[in-house]
This record gives structure tokens, sequence and C-alpha cells, in this order.
């Protein structure tokens, strides 16, 4: 390596060190999600019983959200293809979209609706130039085969939309890092998990990661997505793991994965559960603790270490049976996208090379994939995403397609 790439790379890695970089996968299309359909209840967060008296602290409470005006746009007819798709007709999906409210996007997460569509949410979204703000920190979509639709929420104090999940009143934002689906009678619910962001300036480092929160969601077959609840997770103040980096169910839990803060953006990665029948109830949530399920959330122990680390956003899966995560080799700044797999949650992982996805290609940044099992390719691969992004602001304003994601092909980590 040269004495001036060692210099950029000692940088980056300081860079990573004095930011937490939300690096995420951004897919075609997207759309928020969580769990609904529970019996709601006003919870603190995972650190209130021991560090505030309950209630003492409004941020740490559980929030019934209010219903504002909410629609799809352009509608899109119900999904009829059936014979797969491929990464180049992902990618040029991805280069045709024009939409006003969405422009470009990264980390996008998705999951498959039980009426076939499939939802996707993303996190800073740029806009057209005729839509104010230009940029929100979080939007939904829903694709349909190859319509795309935008979730656009309406609010009265505003004139055009705003973000999907709205930014809190102090300017705290809510950047989405993973979805799950959860089939319900009438249509599905839906559990968002975000990162909340406290932005210091305009460049892609600058913002500060206060805590982990989570949005309940319904869907009804065919309709209009709802947020119906919003819980805080952890309270605002540094907190050794980032939870809802990725999220995944099997049998009757939902397993929700952390990362910690690492030197070089390696990340060790953690492990929580909720039961599915009570999700919103956080007193009924469990961490591994390197022996068994515990309550405390700060005896928690990591399941992968940094040094076989993953990005602080990635994706979690179920396949046969079996868990696999997709993240990068080496953490936010790794090259290589990898799949790990085990048994069960807690390890051990055997992990696998995929395909290579620098994180620099030229002045582009590209980071934090994401694997897309609900899209079937013809040639029976996985399907990733990754983030594509720029460190410049004005750069990506003036040309957003630079922010668009990019799909790739992989083996499946499991055989299905």
């Amino acid at each position: 390596m040269s004495h001036e790439r060692l210099n950029e790379a000692v940088e980056e890695i300081r860079a990573f060190r004095r930011r937490h970089w939300r690096l995420r996968l951004f897919a075609l299309i997207g759309v928020l999600a969580v769990v609904a359909g529970l019996m709601l209840h006003q919870n603190r967060a995972l650190d209130a019983g021991t560090d505030a008296a309950e209630g003492s602290d409004p941020n740490t409470s559980t929030t019934v959200v209010r219903a504002d005006g909410s629609t799809l746009e352009p509608r899109c007819a119900a999904p009829k293809l059936t014979g797969g798709t491929t990464v180049a007709m992902l990618n040029q999906i991805v280069g045709d979209l024009d939409l006003p409210y969405l422009q470009a996007a990264d980390v996008a997460t998705s999951g498959m609706l039980s009426d076939g569509r499939i939802i996707w949410a993303f996190g800073d979204t740029v806009r057209s130039s005729a839509v104010a703000p230009r940029m929100v920190a979080n939007s939904v979509a829903i694709s349909s085969d190859t319509c795309v639709s935008q979730l656009l929420v309406k609010r009265p104090q505003f004139v055009q939309p705003g973000p999907v999940l709205a930014d809190r009143a102090d300017g705290a934002v809510y950047w989405p890092t993973s979805l799950t689906v959860l089939p319900d009678r009438d249509g599905d619910n839906l559990a968002l998990f975000t990162s909340r962001i406290k932005r210091t300036g305009f460049g892609a480092f600058d913002f500060d990661y206060l805590g982990a929160d989570a949005y309940l969601l319904q869907v009804p077959r065919g309709g209009v997505p709802r947020v119906v609840q919003h819980l805080q997770l952890t309270p605002d103040r540094s907190t050794p793991v980032n939870w809802g980096g990725a999220s995944v169910v099997r049998d009757d839990w939902l397993y929700v994965f952390g990362t910690a803060d690492a030197f070089g953006g390696s990340r060790p990665m953690y492990v929580a559960r909720a039961p599915l029948t009570s999700l919103a109830d956080q007193k009924t949530w469990t961490f591994w603790n390197g022996t068994e399920w515990g309550r405390d959330h700060r005896a928690a122990t990591n399941v992968l270490s940094a040094g076989d680390g993953v990005s602080q956003t990635f994706s979690a899966d179920v396949i046969n049976g079996k868990f696999a995560i997709v993240s990068k080799c080496g953490g936010d700044l790794g090259d290589t996208v990898c799949s790990w797999t085990s048994a069960g949650p807690t390890g051990p992982w055997q992990r696998s090379r995929q395909v290579r996805v620098p994180f620099r290609d030229g002045a582009a940044l590209q980071y934090a994939p994401l694997a897309h099992p609900e899209l079937k390719l013809r040639d029976g691969k996985l399907a990733v995403s990754y983030s594509r992004n720029t460190d410049n602001l004005v750069t990506l304003t003036n040309n957003p397609r630079l922010g668009r994601p990019a799909f790739v092909e992989v083996d499946w980590p499991v055989a299905r």
C-alpha cells in the first residue's frame, strides 16, 4: 500500500471513530414496516428501571401514532409476474425511476407482503428540486412487479409530504435499519427498526448516534401502510449496542441483532429476542449473555467478534431453518460481500466470501449490502443490493443518480 493510500485509510478509520456512520443497503424501492395488531402498552425503554424512573423521561415511553393522510402514488396494479427477474432488470428499474419524492436513497431494507407486493424502507432520501425539503431522513415505497409507488404522508402543518417517520421536535431524525413482515388475517403487521440520529453537519460523517427505536405498522391487503406505534428502545445517550441492525422471525420469536462501535468499522454482533405475541412490551425482551437469554441488556455478549465483524446495518434471514447474515467482510469499510450461517441465532457462525464490492469506487462510496430473498432471480441465485453514495451532499443533490442502489447476485448461503 502506498504512503498516500495508507494516510487515506487512516483518515477513514479516524472518521469512523469520530462518528457512527450509518451504512445500510439501498434497494430499488422503499417501505416502512413494523408489527401491530398487538396489545400495545405504555413501556419504558430498555435502559429504564436502572437509569430512570418509570415515566420520568418522555423520550423513553411508547407513543401511539396519530393517523394522518397517507397515499401511495402512483397507483400500481396487483403483481402478476411469476417468472422471476434478473439483476440486470433490477438495476434498470432503479436507473429508470423518476419519482418526485424518491430520486435517491440509501439503506434499502425490504420484505414481501402477503398480497405479493414488496415493501421497502430507505434512509436519507433526496427528492426532486420541486419538493421541499429537498432531503428527508427516511422514505417508504411499495413495488408491484416493475411499478413502484411512493408512500406519501401528509401532515396538516406542512404543505408537502415529509419523511414517513416524522423528525423529533428537537431535530433528531430516524434512519431505518431493518424491517420484518408478519402476515395477519387482514394483511400484514410490520416491525421497522431505526437508528435515532442527531445531525451535526452536512457531510457523510457529520452525525451522532443517539439510540434505537422501532415503529409498528399495519398494511391492509392491497392497501396503504399506516404507522400505528413508535417504541423508543433506548434513551438518548451513548449506548454500547445499536439494536435493530438486522431482524428476522423464527418460530414464535422475533430476533433483533445489534452492533457496537469498533475500530476500523468492523463491528461485533449481538442478539436479542422478543415473543411475537408481545413485541411492544419491552419487559418481555431478553438478551443473549453468553450462556442464556437474560433480561439485562447491559449483560449482552457478542455472538460474533469485531475481528470477524459486520457493518452497522446488515441483513438476517432464516433459510431452510438456518440463520444467514449478509454484510461486508471487515465491516463498514470492507470491500467484499460475505455471508455468515449458523444453526441458531447465537452461533457459532461460518463465514463465506461472496462477491467483491469495493468501499470506494472512484468518488463513490459503496456499502451496506443487504440480501433480498423475496426477489426471485431466474437463475436461482440470491439478490443482494448495496448502497451507493458520495461524501459531498451538493454533488448528490445535483446528480441524485449517484445515490441510487445497485444489485448483484450471490450464491445462497444455505442450500434451499
